[in-house]
């Protein structure tokens, strides 16, 4: 399917592929020639319960940096928070230090997952006393943030991978009333919640935090079950785009999935969110029914792909990078977490060093 060729940024990406890092560029490159792209956000996880040593990625953040110093013009790159094993450490001066840090050696945002379902075992609440820090600068400094908060209600119901297990101490709810709690505190600022917020059965609670939250954006990353939410109440939905057309973001989740090296995936997620947008005709993606909502209003659809993250990003430039101070990071992770590296982390760091040689 060929798509309107039409100014596009990918506002949600990972690469988290399982690979070199050598590799790993290689493959984002192409994706970026292949599907059009103007720039794409790298975001981080590196505290994640389904990857590496005792749930963390000491080299999550490193990657990027060096990502994006090698291409520093079409890369944005979203730090990620990491917890002590200590919980002792982790106040809210010690994540407000790591975020003033990252911001200083040249990262353009801050990736939160830490208040999701599974993260939320160590994390802990989005709306927790030690990330207040960490909204309060935010917001003064007018730092965006992608905050994946939620899952889909699917999730909780009978049948569903939470019933019975300790997810399902919390509902859907509890974590939607966890995210807007942190907005109610501090309402300027400026939030991407990924995958719609997993709120798709609820457009009335979708108008009332837009009307409210001024700074508010969800993107479309693809959660398989929205789209078929959207087309079985399109007569609600399709105004709400139409209303909302300013603060709608494409992303894809691309590099997600540690195992799709060759990108087949990826291409897949770019067709569900822009074959829901532009297609006639439902199709299959990733093993997913996807119901088209076409919108064939290209002013509503150059503000989904691009207009509407630039505006998030107050029309800035990715940062200038600060090698010198990043080497600091890698330096503590080759002394302090040596011993809970892999080879593949250690192959990684060497390429990494690279950039701090120049």
């Amino acid at each position: 399917m060929k798509y309107k060729n039409l100014p596009i940024s990918d506002g949600h990406i990972h690469t988290f592929w399982d690979m070199t890092i050598e590799e790993r560029e290689k493959l984002l490159l192409s994706l970026i020639e292949e599907f059009g792209y103007d720039t794409v956000t790298i975001l981080d996880i590196a505290y994640n319960t389904t990857r590496k040593t005792k749930c963390r990625d000491f080299t999550e953040n490193l990657s990027t940096f060096y990502l994006k110093s090698r291409h520093p013009e079409k890369i944005y790159a979203f730090a990620s928070l990491t917890p002590s094993f200590d919980e002792s450490n982790n106040t809210p001066e010690f994540f407000l230090e790591q975020l003033k840090f990252y911001m200083e050696a040249g990262f353009d945002g801050l990736k939160m997952i830490e208040g999701r379902p599974l993260q939320r075992i160590v994390g802990g609440p989005f709306d927790s006393p030690k990330y207040q820090l960490v909204y309060k600068y935010c917001e003064d400094n007018s730092i965006p943030i992608v905050m994946h908060s939620n899952a889909d209600e699917r999730c909780w119901r009978k049948g569903g991978p939470f019933e019975g297990k300790w997810h399902g101490q919390f509902s859907w709810r509890d974590y939607y009333d966890d995210t807007v709690a942190v907005l109610k505190k501090y309402p300027k600022l400026r939030l991407q919640i990924a995958h719609f917020f997993f709120a798709s059965e609820h457009p009335d609670l979708c108008t009332e935090l837009f009307d409210t939250f001024e700074n508010l954006y969800f993107d479309i990353c693809p959660n398989q079950y929205m789209y078929p939410h959207f087309k079985k109440k399109e007569h609600i939905w399709r105004p709400f785009f139409e209303k909302y057309q300013d603060r709608i973001i494409y992303g894809t989740d691309i590099g997600a999935n540690t195992l799709d090296l060759k990108g087949d995936e990826a291409r897949e997620l770019v067709r569900m969110v822009r074959g829901f947008l532009e297609e006639d005709d439902p199709f299959t993606a990733v093993g997913c029914y996807i119901p088209p909502m076409k919108t064939p209003d290209d002013k509503i659809l150059r503000k989904i792909y691009k207009e509407n993250l630039m505006n998030f990003y107050q029309h800035k430039a990715p940062k200038a990078l600060k090698p010198s101070l990043m080497k600091k990071e890698w330096d503590t992770v080759m002394t302090r977490y040596f011993t809970l590296l892999d080879l593949k982390d250690i192959g990684k760091l060497k390429t990494i060093s690279e950039i701090f040689e120049k």
